[in-house]
């Protein structure tokens, strides 16, 4: 992939063994010089998630893009946003668990 002033997603999926103690991950830009901004680079085992989360200092949102219902193990507790629009969701509930209907979105507070 060509680096340019745009920012990029880029997903690299790859299957190391869980045994290796000598893998590495590495970024690696050629022999140009000049400032490469990285953000949000994270792991996951298994599969393409399903869901797709983004963690903040404060929160997580959660976006379900797939057409069927998903149920999220939250791998904590979080508390549902009080709000007039869909009331049955935002109930200012404590949450470990939530299911996103398909192509919907939540944000929970930590």
């Amino acid at each position: 992939m060509a680096l340019d002033t745009g920012w990029k997603t880029l997903e690299l999926r790859c299957t190391p063994s869980d045994t290796d103690p000598t893998a590495t991950v590495r970024f690696m830009f050629g022999g140009q010089t000049g400032t490469v901004w990285i953000d949000d680079v994270g792991f996951r085992k298994g599969a393409r998630p399903e869901v797709w989360r983004r963690d903040f200092a404060g929160g997580v949102a959660l976006v379900n893009p797939t057409s069927a219902a998903v149920t999220v193990d939250l791998g904590g507790t979080f508390r549902k946003t009080k709000g007039i629009q869909a009331p049955s969701v935002n109930d200012s509930g404590l949450v470990r668990t939530v299911t996103l209907q398909a192509q919907d979105g939540l944000v929970l507070l930590r």
